[in-house]
């Protein structure tokens, strides 16, 4: 058999290798999905801070407030005259302190809250920042991998092409069919006795044939075969 079918046969695995390990290369997809998710609960989190902040403020004013109208009405009080008015003062005073004192345990909640928000946010900017990282690491390789495997994946082509030129008609006629039936692999080689593709044994007498046949084939597989 020519030896130019099997230079070829190698050539197409190259070819085969270079595909495959384009196709497995990783484009970041998931690195990137994982960044926008950080990004997206930093986001959330970052904004149920903002309203926590002002949700504090808010309740800090409204503390003021009651504080000032309590010191108000305490001042009334040491003025007041009349029995009803010294009752109706007593009522709003006791009402104004049980505000504040809601009002100051809503506070610590809330500030309970802005502590653990903020260390939620601290927490998830330095996950951004590492799968930024990350991502950038992974675009650039993949960049530089598929630019390496496309120019190897050229030049294969380019082989190929000068390759089947050394081939009769008949010859690449036969490859191709054998090619397309047998999974891109047409030709096998024979390594200590064995075909190199599904590992069967061939006979000696096949072996003494192969070298005088234009396309031997593994009784196995159905390979063409190369025997040195």
């Amino acid at each position: 058999m020519n030896r130019a079918l099997l230079e070829l046969q190698e050539i197409d695995n190259q070819i085969t290798s270079f595909t495959r390990d384009k196709s497995r290369l990783d484009d970041g997809t998931n690195a990137r999905a994982a960044r926008d998710e950080i990004a997206k609960n930093l986001a959330q989190t970052t904004l149920e801070s903002q309203k926590s902040s002002a949700a504090r403020a808010g309740a800090e004013l409204e503390l003021q407030t009651a504080e000032t109208k309590i010191a108000l009405q305490q001042k009334r009080l040491m003025n007041a005259s009349s029995a009803h008015e010294i009752t109706a003062l007593e009522r709003d005073i006791a009402a104004l302190g049980r505000a504040r004192g809601d009002l100051d345990e809503n506070i610590l909640t809330l500030m309970d809250a802005g502590e653990t928000l903020s260390a939620q946010i601290a927490q998830l900017e330095a996950q951004l920042q590492k799968t930024r990282a990350q991502v950038e690491k992974i675009e650039t390789d993949f960049a530089d991998n598929s630019a390496r495997l496309e120019r190897s994946l050229k030049a294969a082509r380019e082989k190929r092409v000068e390759a089947q030129s050394a081939l009769s008609p008949a010859e690449n006629e036969k490859f191709e069919a054998f090619a397309k039936k047998l999974d891109g692999v047409a030709v096998s080689k024979v390594i200590k006795g064995n075909c190199s593709v599904c590992g069967a044994a061939i006979l000696q007498f096949t072996l003494r044939e192969a070298k005088n046949q234009q396309f031997p084939t593994c009784e196995n597989c159905g390979r063409l075969i190369f025997v040195e």
